[in-house]
C-alpha cells in the first residue's frame, strides 16, 4: 500500500501513482529523454542564411545546407527554402535551370548523388542528378532595363517523414542545375551583393513523429 511521506518542506509523496504538476519542483532539471511530446510539436528549429552572390553555370552544384541532429526517433522534417534568382539584361536567355532538396547521414557533400531527394517532381526539360527537382524551367525571365536589377523569389516547403534515432545527424541540401549558361542566385547578374540583392534561407522544423 503506498505510504504517504512527509518532509520538513511539505511536499507528500502521492499516493495514487500518478505524479502530477503540483508535485514537481519548479527548480527540478528533468531531462528532454523523459519527456514524450505529442505528434507534431516542434523539437527544435534550425536554420542557415546565405548572405552573398551565388554563380552557376551550366553545371550541377550546392548552394545552401543545413545539419540537424535528431532529438526524436522517427520524426518528421519540415522544410522550407527560400531561393531568390537574380534578374540579367541578356534579353532572352535560354539557361535551363532546376532546383531540388535531397538529404543524408552524416556530412554534408558536394555531389547530389550522396542525398535522397525530398519530393519534388520528374520534370523533363532540366533535372538535378539523382533527385527530384521542385521547380524547373526552360529559359530564364525575359530581362533588360531595369528588370536586370530584380530578385525573382522561389521558395518551397515540405513535411518529411524519416525512420531514424534520435541523436542521427543528418544533412539537408538544396541543389541547382544550370543548363546551357549562367544563372545567379542572391543578387542579380549585374549587380554585386553588397549593393542589392536577397538573402537564401533553408530552414528545418524537427517534428515529433
Amino acid at each position: 500500500m503506498p505510504t504517504e511521506i512527509s518532509g520538513s518542506t511539505g511536499v507528500n509523496k502521492i499516493q495514487d501513482n500518478t505524479i502530477v504538476n503540483a508535485d514537481i519542483n519548479s527548480s527540478a532539471a528533468i531531462v528532454g529523454s523523459k519527456l514524450v511530446m505529442p505528434s507534431g510539436s516542434i523539437l527544435q528549429i534550425v536554420q542557415n542564411v546565405v548572405r552573398n552572390k551565388v554563380t552557376v553555370s551550366t553545371t550541377t552544384t550546392q548552394i545552401i545546407d543545413k545539419s540537424i541532429t535528431l532529438k526524436g526517433t522517427n520524426s518528421s522534417l519540415f522544410i522550407m527554402v527560400q531561393i531568390p534568382v537574380g534578374g540579367h539584361n541578356d534579353g532572352d536567355k535560354d539557361v535551363d535551370v532546376a532546383l531540388a532538396v535531397g538529404w543524408k547521414t552524416g556530412a554534408a557533400s558536394a555531389t547530389s548523388t550522396d542525398y535522397t531527394t525530398i519530393s519534388g517532381s520528374s520534370f523533363g526539360r532540366e533535372a538535378v542528378s539523382g533527385l527530384n527537382s521542385w521547380f524547373a524551367c526552360d529559359t530564364l525571365m525575359h530581362n533588360q532595363n531595369y528588370d536586370e536589377y530584380w530578385m525573382h523569389d522561389k521558395s518551397w516547403n515540405y513535411k518529411y517523414d524519416l525512420s531514424l534515432a534520435a541523436g542521427t545527424a543528418i544533412n539537408v541540401a538544396q541543389f541547382v542545375s544550370a543548363g546551357n549558361g549562367t544563372i545567379t542566385f542572391g543578387a542579380a547578374e549585374n549587380t554585386a551583393y553588397s549593393d542589392s540583392g536577397q538573402e537564401l534561407t533553408l530552414t528545418i522544423m524537427e517534428m515529433a513523429g
